[in-house]
């Protein structure tokens, strides 16, 4: 096995929350990390990586991607995608069953598994369809999916579930350990396409009130501290919701949450030039949910940061406003717009990255991710500083529908590592315009 040297470089200390001086050293039979105190001599290597200005981050982790396979090639593979997620530092992908057919079978599991194993670029999770075709009324065979590799299961935004159903979905995957993911919105409230408020008034757009969330959430809520099962709230976007959230926590639900990245970026009033790439769900909100969300990254009340990454063809943005598909191509750009965040004071460094690295992978049942000896290693060596133009070319997924085309965004990653093989350098790899699909 290649022996690596990462010299000169700072990484981050999971358990202090802070960033250390060291050269990292990844060798053996199964590239462990071995961390080397500055002034200690180094030993003679395969490969010497200068990580000087670089930090040196354990592979970001995302809770929620849509990778398009099978049944969406048109807007996304697994190998456009993950090729994205390793040049936006992201190691591990757990990939939601929005998939055709739905994955709410073993056989399904498996073929993802598959596929994304022939490509060998980021690890991909799969998680499981909660009931039969995503469509809320009957429930999934919770035991095959789970022995067959999802890591969890999930209820989709928008999907109609009644009481009774939901009851029972959270009882059977208690009694199989699976976490469900539940994204909340109450799809009666929730048929428009932009926060709802005096902005959609004026630009003659249906609003989705923050009650569509909030009432399907609290239901939620209630049933999971009936039935004990382990809960994760997905793509939260109101401040009203991070408070139901907190006060859940406070009474002892086993409960966690994340946020998509553009909730924490942008508001309702990035809309206001009809692009159809602020079209997302659940919509972009005030600048105070916004402040809210930020703060609750930073207290711990939100466990994770998402992608929320939804590539789509360009005619799926063609339309007006309001009859686009929803959704954004994130996994580019998930990393540069943390740091910038970072940069701007807004998150704490060490509350973003465990928001990315170590919190949602906890929440996938992985235990210990972080950057210690003798650990295997999924890493990412980003020189925060260095900026990059967002545009079709300088992005890796098949999806450009991006509203972040045409800025400039700092964090470029120079090399990331699975397992401790480098599976991306941006030496080699170069614009993903020269990498071949």
């Amino acid at each position: 096995m290649k022996t690596t040297l990462i010299k000169n470089t700072r990484y981050f200390n999971t358990s202090l929350g802070t960033l250390e001086s060291a050269n990292l050293l990844l060798a053996g039979n199964l590239s462990q990390l071995t961390i080397l105190p500055p002034k200690e001599p180094v030993p003679e290597v395969d490969l010497e990586l200068d990580g000087s200005d670089c930090l040196t981050i354990p592979g970001l982790f995302d809770l929620c991607a849509s990778l398009r396979e099978p049944g969406y090639k048109h807007k996304g593979t697994l190998k456009s995608e993950t090729l994205a997620a390793l040049k936006g530092g992201i190691t591990t992908l757990c990939c939601t069953p929005r998939t055709r057919p739905v994955n709410d079978t073993e056989a399904i599991t498996r073929l993802i598994k598959d596929n994304a194993a022939a490509v060998n670029q980021a690890r991909v999770l799969p998680v499981g369809a909660l009931t039969k075709g995503n469509k809320g009324s009957r429930l999934s065979e919770l035991n095959s999916l789970k022995k067959s590799g999802c890591i969890a299961v999930s209820h989709p935004r928008g999907v109609p579930i009644d009481c009774q159903t939901l009851h029972r979905c959270f009882q059977y995957a208690k009694s199989h350990d699976l976490t469900v993911f539940f994204e909340p919105e109450e799809g009666s409230l929730a048929g428009g396409c932009m926060h709802d408020g005096a902005l959609s008034s004026r630009l003659g757009l249906v609003g989705v009130p923050e009650l569509a969330e909030t009432i399907a959430l609290s239901r939620a809520l209630l049933l999971a501290e009936q039935t004990r099962v382990r809960l994760h709230i997905g793509q939260i976007s109101c401040g009203r919701s991070v408070a139901m959230i907190a006060e859940a926590k406070s009474r002892g639900v086993d409960l966690s949450a994340d946020v998509a990245i553009q909730n924490l970026v942008l508001t309702e009033n990035d809309i206001q030039a009809f692009n159809a790439a602020y079209h997302a769900q659940p919509p972009l909100r005030t600048e105070q949910d916004r402040q809210t969300l930020l703060q609750a990254v930073n207290n711990g009340t939100i466990d994770a940061i998402v992608s929320q990454h939804q590539p789509h063809e360009l005619a799926a943005k063609l339309a007006p406003f309001a009859e686009t598909e929803a959704g954004m191509s994130n996994l580019d750009t998930l990393l540069s717009l943390g740091i910038q965040l970072v940069q701007n004071k807004e998150l704490e460094l060490a509350a973003f990255l465990r928001s990315v690295t170590t919190n949602p992978a906890k929440i996938a049942g992985i235990n210990n991710y972080c950057l210690e000896d003798g650990k295997l290693c999924d890493l990412a060596i980003v020189n925060p500083n260095r900026t990059w133009l967002v545009n079709p070319q300088s992005m890796a997924s098949s999806g450009k529908n991006s509203p972040f085309i045409g800025q400039t965004l700092p964090g470029t990653v120079l090399w990331t590592f699975v397992a401790g093989r480098c599976v991306f350098d941006r030496h080699r790899d170069g614009d993903c315009s020269q990498v071949p699909f």
